[in-house]
């Protein structure tokens, strides 16, 4: 079965292909859809196609739609489930497309998500990744304002809002996704962390979970328990930036995703990852992606329309 987020205003007529289910039903048949579920506690044993597990909170659960799931046993659940096409996130991200040979390089040139957590057929690696405290807050959240604007439809961009909060979740499940499985396709934020250094892969999801909050050298050193001086030292060995100038890139590149799917205001967009100013937003992404962030939106629109690669580094 299809599942759909019919517009309140019947006149418009539209089916937005997303949906979202706080039921804790656990179900999905094989249809079409692919799910998220967020399994915040308790324990579950289910049928994935036709393998048992036992999965215990709190856990992403990812499905794409040709595979199934059927709870066979539960105790004191609470989860909350997000169905979608991927046509949802862009138009151009069918089913048949993403399952191309070429997806991952089409993929790269427009920056599509890989999808790889629902694509991948591992259950070590695809179905189920552990959330920490952090990443259950973060990721329930998400779940939360996806919810609440599929119900409340605020204004005419409502798909757009929840699109924005959707492509929020999916980045923090492709960094998961990458710190579990090595194997995985690699992103420019993803990193391989040296032996010794794994206080700096806990600072990296702190940043990649927190962005979109004032953020400091002084409360991340104060949060991990170390001077800003090592910090800093030890951060630069592994991605080669400064602790502040990584906290800009990753909320410059959160902002290039949102303007590239879908139509939300600059303003909104400037404040959702952490600016606290919509001109310095600009300032700043005008200067790494070489054009203002109403430019970029259109250039990018037309360079999928044509097929082309973006001249951006």
């Amino acid at each position: 079965m299809r599942h759909y987020t019919s517009d309140k205003n019947v006149d418009l007529k539209r089916l937005v292909p997303i949906f979202f289910d706080g039921s804790e039903a656990l179900c999905k048949g094989s249809d079409d859809d692919f799910l998220i579920c967020l399994l915040k506690s308790g324990t579950t044993e289910v049928r994935i196609n036709e393998t048992k597990y036992v999965i215990t909170a709190p856990t992403l659960i990812c499905l794409n739609d040709e595979q199934t799931i059927e709870p066979l046993k539960t105790h004191e659940i609470s989860a909350k489930s997000i169905y979608f096409d991927p046509t949802f996130i862009n138009r151009n991200m069918t089913k048949q497309t993403i399952r191309s040979a070429r997806y991952a390089e089409i993929a790269d040139v427009h920056d599509y998500f890989l999808l790889e957590p629902f694509m991948k057929s591992d259950s070590n690696y695809g179905y189920f990744i552990n959330l920490s405290p952090d990443l259950l807050q973060r990721t329930d959240l998400l779940f939360d304002e996806c919810s609440a604007e599929l119900g409340t439809q605020s204004d005419w961009y409502w798909p757009c809002r929840v699109r924005s909060y959707f492509i929020e979740l999916l980045h923090v499940l492709e960094r998961l996704y990458f710190n579990k499985n090595r194997t995985a396709t690699p992103h420019k934020f993803d990193y391989q962390i040296p032996l010794g250094f794994e206080d700096i892969g806990d600072i990296l999801m702190f940043i990649n979970i927190n962005y979109q909050n004032k953020l400091s050298l002084d409360e991340i050193s104060h949060q991990f328990s170390t001077s800003r001086s090592n910090i800093n030292r030890r951060f630069k060995r592994v991605t080669g930036l400064t602790v502040f100038d990584y906290i800009t890139e990753y909320r410059l590149f959160i902002a290039s995703s949102m303007l590239r799917f879908t139509e939300l205001s600059v303003e909104e967009i400037s404040a959702r990852v952490g600016f606290t100013y919509s001109n310095n937003f600009i300032s700043c992404f005008k200067s790494r992606y070489g054009m203002p962030p109403n430019k970029f939106r259109s250039y990018t629109v037309d360079l999928r329309k044509t097929g082309q690669a973006p001249a951006i580094h």
